[in-house]
């Protein structure tokens, strides 16, 4: 339980929900962090606040780069992470407490190359509750998830921890220049992986804000 993670989180026009979501990396309950920023040519207060959490936090590493869309904020954290154990959180989205060390412990248990856990969608006013007991871990083979992915629609990049090497020796990344890049780019990681184990719990909290930028085209 003491291997390094990288959270990458990429970074546009996010100013009114950049602080509930680095606040509640920066909570985790797993202290074995690196919290990379990517700061895709944002052009409100995002790079200002960004750094400011840099400077007061030295797990956080911020990159600023021109805009080039969220597939290329993605890859830019790839290439910058030093963790043999990455996960992707959306930067108007936040987590639970226990978000990491919850997957890490499924990666572990299971000795898999991907853990997946449940999301809830949130929506203005909405009360949020994470409390259901989760079901038994479930581990899946390579067949088995993919059919899983299918059946079940598991596409975000969220949500899900994945060893690094997965993305590195297969040479994964997210393609730019299309909409909802997830779907091709996890279902190769998916491919690619001997062991995926999944539960339901409820650890991540995906906001769902049709004038969000991460919401859009």
């Amino acid at each position: 339980m003491n291997h390094k993670v990288s959270i990458i989180v990429p970074v546009y026009n996010v100013e009114k929900y950049l602080e509930r979501c680095i606040d509640s990396i920066r909570q985790q309950d797993y202290a074995e962090l690196e919290i990379i920023l990517i700061d895709d040519g944002s052009t409100d207060n995002s790079p200002a606040m960004c750094d400011k959490y840099a400077l007061a936090d030295q797990r956080i590493v911020v990159v600023h780069k021109e805009n080039g869309g969220l597939s290329s904020a993605r890859n830019k954290g790839l290439e910058m992470a030093t963790s043999p154990f990455i996960t992707f959180i959306d930067s108007d989205d936040w987590i639970t407490q226990d978000y990491v060390s919850y997957l890490m412990n499924m990666i572990c248990k299971a000795d898999a190359d991907i853990a997946i856990i449940e999301y809830l969608k949130v929506k203005k006013g909405q009360k949020i509750c994470c409390t259901a007991k989760a079901s038994p871990l479930e581990k899946w083979n390579t067949e088995e998830a993919l059919i899983k992915y299918l059946e079940r629609e598991m596409y975000p990049a969220w949500g899900k921890m994945y060893k690094k090497s997965l993305f590195v020796d297969n040479n994964i990344q997210f393609p730019q220049g299309r909409i909802y890049e997830d779907i091709d780019t996890i279902f190769k990681t998916i491919k690619s992986a001997k062991v995926i184990c999944h539960s339901n719990a409820i650890k991540y909290l995906y906001w769902r804000d049709d004038k969000s930028i991460t919401r859009t085209s």
